[in-house]
């Protein structure tokens, strides 16, 4: 899909970051989920009412360099793992026209297939053919300008890609700080932080805590952001965490420019209905030189108590 970002003002418009040559990278995550989730309809062969599909999660999340208004923005997707229920599924970024496209960043989308009529029921989905590979001639028509040799090349690589990023995945979450505690080096390291703080008088001054930095806003959740599922749409959700982390980054510092290079993940936990109370918090956790890192927490407020739904 190509957005015509240099032709269409009001497009543009949409997508524009302020009055400068850049994107909105909010409204970026918020339209290439949707295109994820219809492009991953295309593999299943079913339309809407036939399954539930859910954003479980979005990680290595990199822009290689700052995505233009001023030139049309080509996305590319294609899926790199099928497990039983869940579809993974990558985004390429390239700005330009077809004669002269500059790759600028990439994304991995993992979907949930669920049952239309029983959310709670997971959905069987088909699993990569992979022997079509050998058959890409039989796949597109014969006045399609592409180089079958170098395709079969590419798809081969994605399948594999999506293999590493499942081993990754499972290692990940053998080795969280939820399932085991910090290796001893990990602790040696933060041991030598809290020495240094302790011992720097003049350090300590010119530091804020990570709960001085935050920023949180309230915001209601409307139907008009409701997804075909009858809950809020994911990408609107990552569009305000993504345009709140840079509201704390100005008020952390106003004097400096902030340019997004990665996000390492997006995890949903919970569906957010409608007419809830959502509460957008974000923290400034990290900085050193140029580098500064941030994180997004949701909460769906339902009277006293407070859900966690989204990380960032």
């Amino acid at each position: 899909m190509t957005i015509k970002l240099d032709e269409d003002p009001d497009i543009r418009n949409d997508f524009q970051f302020f009055l400068e040559d850049k994107i909105r990278y909010g409204k970026l995550l918020e339209i290439l989920d949707l295109f994820s989730v219809l492009s991953i309809l295309k593999h299943l062969g079913l339309n809407k009412d036939q399954v539930t599909l859910v954003t479980a999660s979005v990680s290595a999340i990199k822009f290689y360099e700052q995505i233009p208004v001023s030139k049309p923005l080509t996305i590319n997707s294609y899926i790199t793992m099928v497990g039983k229920s869940s579809i993974e599924n990558r985004i390429d970024l390239y700005s330009g026209d077809t004669n002269e496209k500059s790759f600028l960043g990439s994304a991995f989308f993992t979907m949930v297939a669920r049952d239309p009529v029983d959310y709670k029921k997971p959905s069987v989905v088909p699993p990569l053919n992979l022997d079509l590979l050998g058959k890409l001639d039989q796949l597109y028509p014969k006045d399609y300008n592409i180089d079958l040799e170098e395709e079969y090349k590419n798809l081969k690589l994605r399948c594999e890609l999506g293999l590493l990023n499942k081993e990754v995945h499972k290692s990940e979450a053998t080795n969280s700080l939820y399932k085991k505690s910090p290796s001893q080096s990990e602790v040696d390291e933060l041991h030598k932080i809290f020495l240094y703080k302790k011992n720097d008088w003049d350090f300590m001054s010119k530091t804020i805590s990570v709960d001085q930095t935050m920023t949180e806003k309230v915001v209601l959740m409307f139907n008009q952001h409701m997804n075909y599922n009858g809950h809020i749409f994911g990408g609107f959700l990552m569009r305000e965490a993504v345009e709140l982390s840079y509201a704390c980054l100005k008020l952390f510092d106003s004097r400096l420019e902030y340019t997004i290079m990665e996000i390492d993940s997006v995890t949903f936990y919970k569906p957010v209905m409608i007419s809830s109370i959502a509460q957008f918090k974000a923290f400034v956790t990290y900085k050193q030189d140029n580098i500064i890192h941030t994180v997004v927490e949701i909460f769906n407020i339902v009277s006293e108590q407070r859900e966690k739904d989204f990380n960032l």
